[in-house]
């Protein structure tokens, strides 16, 4: 074969070669990327069982009204860790409302998230735990995008 023929058929190659191996680096720089975010995300969910597994063990510990009392702010503190762990900064949509209230077990109860105009937003970007029949109240509301608790009904 010609020494020119060559030189097109090598040039052509690396023209294919190229362009492949850099799509197989970005690959698996995104491969990380995702690795490393869901590793991020599990750490951060992990925390938040473990959040509220030592809030039921501290007022399960006690007795009487007094413990009765803190359970739901208890349990709203831990709802706004796990908010603001989540990857979007715990932005105050319906769906990051009820992941985070997977943390109040039944019969406890979250309510108040509400999405009139089913735009995904939560509509008032608030949501009352009610523990001891309703007895206690606690607030979780995004304040200028910060998750603050309060020791009351929303």
């Amino acid at each position: 074969m010609p020494i020119a023929i060559k030189r097109r058929l090598f040039g052509a190659s690396l023209l294919l070669v190229l362009p492949l191996s850099a799509i197989s680096c970005s690959k698996d720089t995104n491969d990380s990327i995702e690795t490393a975010a869901a590793n991020v995300a599990s750490d951060a969910s992990q925390a938040v069982d473990n959040a509220g597994q030592a809030i039921d063990s501290a007022v399960s510990d006690n007795t009487g009204a007094a413990a009765v009392e803190g359970k739901a702010k208890g349990y709203a503190t831990a709802m706004a860790a796990s908010l603001a762990a989540m990857p979007n900064g715990g932005e105050a949509t319906v769906a990051n409302l009820q992941e985070a209230a997977k943390l109040v077990p039944s019969p406890d109860k979250v309510t108040g998230i509400e999405d009139s105009d089913g735009n995904g937003i939560d509509d008032d970007a608030k949501a009352t735990i009610e523990t001891n029949d309703g007895n206690d109240k606690a607030c979780v509301q995004s304040q200028n995008g910060v998750w603050e608790v309060t020791d009351d009904e929303c």
